[in-house]
């Protein structure tokens, strides 16, 4: 049996099962598998051929949900882009240059066939004759072109054949980022609810732990902290959650301690998730939510020169617009500054994001840490400008908190800071803004002009 297979089996058993919770409606494994029937029959009528590449726009509706299944089952490589988001469409669209593009809009679908721009990558070519499903994901590109990541479905998703704790869960991530694959398809195959928010404004987020007794939370660090900082957790009722994940960046030391005071005894879990290597099995240490310990039969682990590297049998293929990153027995240097403790590791930030402040590193989550330990900084990124002495310098830009006084907040942030780091990582510089300093992921956005 394939392994899109077995999980539609999986559905089927669990069929008067809750499935998913979208927009405060409730639709069951059996109303999951009739509305993939539904795209099953579009595909076929539209002659959409196995090993086609389909660009999928849509959003996190049921019908969106089901037709990715789809895909993936009628073997195309799918390339899921999440419409009403500020995510690089087009530019995804260019760069995979599909052969189809499918709109999901008001669970309607809509099918532009096009004229490819360019060769078929040997990449997909291989896929499609293995006649292997395939998925394109897109990192960042908040330093250049996003790469397109492609991975083969069977060998993604095949970790989820051992899930079997089902849990209602929030989808916070969107189908077009390797968290939000992880945690859908998680859900699916453990017989799971997933619960998919209509906004990421923290009251909505708590209303709806709240309502549908969500029991696993994965959010970002930044989002943690616009929670904590709006207080929304108070005023619902978060009793039904039992884990909060945790990754996409860096968590300060002072954020993560501020975490687990307001949410405990809720287990906190750091997860270790990158676009080119899928998100390996990883668990946090019982006594240090810090630190992580990323393991398991599918994946190794080594620090060389304070860098982590990683090798999965989770990985991509490829890059259809890059080089390939692999070493040429498929270790990836994953490009995070790491620190080793015994069994685990420490995740210091990405060494792409280092300040070089006279030959001294510094880490930007370390001193945006130390900054939001004030109570008057709402949030806060810490960026690298040049500088012709020291070649670089350390900056911050705060969001204030409405009873802030920003008069006298810049040489209380650089005394507060001097009293906590080094003399090399207080900033030299310090401006306050009005402007979330996150993006629409609530990731952290970065200013990196050093």
């Amino acid at each position: 049996m394939t392994l899109v297979g077995e999980l539609i089996r999986r559905m089927t058993e669990n069929s008067a099962r809750r499935a998913i919770v979208y927009e405060g409606v409730t639709y069951l494994y059996g109303d999951l598998l009739e509305l993939k029937a539904s795209a099953d029959k579009f595909l076929r009528g539209n002659a959409v051929e196995p090993g086609a590449v389909v660009a999928l726009c849509a959003d996190y509706s049921p019908a969106s949900m089901a037709m990715l299944l789809a895909l993936i089952d009628n073997l195309n490589i799918a390339v899921p882009i999440s419409i009403g988001m500020d995510t690089g469409g087009e530019q995804y669209i260019e760069i995979a240059d599909p052969d189809y593009v499918l709109l999901v809009s008001a669970d309607e679908y809509t099918l532009e066939k096009r004229h490819r721009l360019s060769e078929r990558s040997e990449l997909i070519q291989k896929l499609a004759e293995d006649a292997v499903p395939g998925l394109v994901l897109f990192t960042s590109g908040t330093t250049g072109t996003p790469k397109a990541v492609l991975h083969d479905v069977n060998r993604l998703l095949s970790k989820f054949l051992d899930a079997d704790k089902s849990h209602t869960t929030l989808c916070f991530l969107m189908f077009d980022h390797i968290g939000g694959v992880d945690t859908y398809f998680y859900s699916l195959f453990s017989g799971g609810v997933a619960v998919f928010p209509s906004t990421r404004d923290p009251a909505h987020i708590c209303d709806l732990v709240e309502t549908h007794k969500i029991e696993v939370m994965p959010v970002s660090p930044t989002f943690l902290n616009l929670m904590l900082m709006s207080g929304a957790h108070r005023l619902s009722d978060l009793s039904s959650l039992q884990i909060i994940t945790f990754g996409a960046e860096k968590i300060s030391d002072s954020l993560l301690a501020r975490v687990e005071q307001e949410f405990s005894p809720v287990r906190l879990i750091q997860k270790y998730g990158i676009t080119e290597l899928g998100s390996p099995s990883s668990r946090t240490h019982p006594q240090d939510s810090s630190l992580i310990k990323v393991s398991g039969d599918r994946v190794q682990v080594k620090v060389v020169d304070g860098i982590l590297h990683i090798k999965a049998e989770t990985a991509m293929v490829g890059y259809l617009n890059a080089e390939s990153p692999f070493t040429e027995d498929g270790w990836y240097n994953t490009g995070d500054a790491a620190e080793e403790h015994g069994e685990y590791i420490k995740i210091l930030g990405r060494t792409s994001d280092l300040i070089n402040v006279g030959g001294e590193k510094v880490f930007p989550a370390e001193v945006e840490g130390a900054i939001l330990e004030l109570d008057e900084v709402a949030d806060v990124v810490v960026y690298g400008e040049e500088n012709p002495i020291m070649g670089s310098m350390v900056c911050a830009r705060v969001n204030l908190t409405p009873w802030a006084d920003d008069q006298d907040m810049v040489q209380l942030i650089k005394a507060h800071c001097a009293g906590r780091l080094e003399k090399y990582k207080v900033p030299a510089k310090v401006c306050f803004s009005d402007e979330q300093l996150h993006n629409e992921r609530f990731k952290k956005t970065g200013i990196r002009t050093h």
